[in-house]
């Protein structure tokens, strides 16, 4: 910037040299011309210079944001086999999985649940919906992270514990907690955010 103002107030300079001295208009129109050239290309340049240093700025937040953001929580294909495998064990009950939709992540997440437990050979009726306030704690704003897996009081207590064991093994973040209310479903599991 400093190095195109120092150029084209040097052609003003010799445009003005070559007026006084020699009384050449062309020569001194030239210079000016010329001058007005480096000082064109000059702020066009801080311009674009302005732009790019913008749009990279925008980017860096971007990158900010995205590495910021809750890792995409998922199984790998032996974590999911495993699962499947101890899951198999105790068929029986319906499970109903739930997630809130307008949250990505949690509702692949509760997909994939819904899918490891059908594998598994569990009944998973399609439930992916919005969340109810019921499941929520007096005061408590939103759904906790997580995993709440919650058991009907007409399944035996080790069945449940059995399947809350099998999740935690997988290295699902899950935790025992109320049964969903309303549901005929004798397991219900809520998927909230990631941590």
């Amino acid at each position: 910037m400093v190095f195109s103002i120092v150029i084209a107030a040097g052609i003003v300079v010799v445009g003005v040299y070559v007026l006084v001295r020699h009384e050449d208009r062309v020569a001194a129109g030239m210079a000016a011309l010329l001058a007005a050239a480096v000082l064109g290309t000059w702020f066009v340049g801080a311009r674009e210079y302005d732009r790019l240093e913008a749009e990279l700025r925008v980017s860096q937040e971007s990158v900010a944001q995205l590495e910021a953001a809750p890792a995409q929580r998922g199984f790998s294909a032996d974590a999911r086999a495993e699962l499947v495998h101890k899951l198999s064990n105790y068929v029986g009950p319906t499970a109903f999985v739930l997630a809130n939709s307008s949250d990505m992540e949690t509702s692949e997440y509760a997909r994939e649940i819904g899918s490891i437990l059908n594998e598994a050979g569990w009944e998973v009726p399609p439930s992916f919906g919005t969340m109810y306030r019921p499941v929520l704690q007096p005061g408590q704003e939103d759904v906790p992270p997580g995993v709440i897996l919650g058991v009907s009081d007409d399944v035996p207590g080790t069945f449940g514990m059995s399947i809350h064991n099998a999740f935690r093994e997988a290295g699902v973040d899950v935790v025992r907690g109320p049964h969903w209310p309303g549901t005929e479903h004798p397991i219900s599991i809520l998927v909230g955010p990631s941590r």
